[in-house]
């Protein structure tokens, strides 16, 4: 049983990560955190 629960916590840290991301992104394009030539003003 233990191998099942491993696999559901990695589907929840993928899914966790991908999040992330998305939210990392959004800042990105609508405040511009990283200083890149995407960010709106």
């Amino acid at each position: 049983m233990g191998n099942l629960k491993q696999r559901k916590y990695r589907k929840i840290a993928i899914i966790a990560l991908i999040i992330i991301v998305l939210f990392l992104i959004w800042a990105e394009l609508s405040v511009g955190i990283f200083g890149t030539p995407f960010a709106g003003n």
